[in-house]
């Protein structure tokens, strides 16, 4: 099968890796299969899935990730680079989205919390303005200003702080630090 077949990403080895000014000693095989990095855990996850012009696409968009696992790159700058539409790239990174770690490959913490949250609300119940207060409301609730939401959301401030412990207990808004 496709996934069985070895991993080839187009960029160099150190884009892989964190730089720090720690000087540790460098593992002899940086690619042996116990270390398997994050974009490569990812793609194995997939790669069974998508077409063989996707997985290159799915490579790149994964060696495009900063240290949260968010995409430092847009749908449109990658249909660019290969002679794509965007909308040939967005189900990809929506694919990459739902590979564990849930939201790797989001733009930033709000989208990889919604499309947790997505996710979740297929096999459990998901608290009722859980998806609006992630949307519109995540600098109030990382400031608690629970009565503010309430207030916009036309709720108690007690349902606010429900749905807040709920955030908190289930949601990560870094999804490369799900370790």
């Amino acid at each position: 099968p496709l996934s069985d077949q070895p991993i080839v990403f187009v960029s160099a080895p150190e884009d892989f890796y964190a730089h720090s000014d720690v000087t540790e000693e460098a593992p002899e095989e940086p690619f042996a299969p116990e270390t398997l990095d994050l974009p490569a855990y990812v793609l194995r996850q997939v790669a069974a899935e998508l077409a063989p012009d996707e997985i290159i696409i799915a490579a790149f968009l994964l060696s495009h990730l900063d240290e949260d696992g968010f995409l430092t790159t847009t749908a449109l700058d990658v249909a660019r680079y290969y002679h794509r539409l965007p909308s040939q790239i967005t189900p990809i990174i929506e694919r990459l989205k739902h590979c564990d770690p849930l939201g790797v490959c989001s733009a930033n913490p709000r989208e990889a919390m919604l499309t947790q949250l997505e996710v979740l609300g297929e096999a459990n119940r998901v608290p009722k303005y859980a998806c609006e207060i992630v949307s519109d409301f995540l600098p109030q609730l990382s400031q608690h200003h629970f009565a503010e939401i309430a207030h916009e959301l036309g709720i108690n401030t007690g349902q606010v702080e429900k749905i807040a412990e709920f955030i908190s207990q289930n949601l990560n808004p870094f999804p490369a630090r799900a370790q």
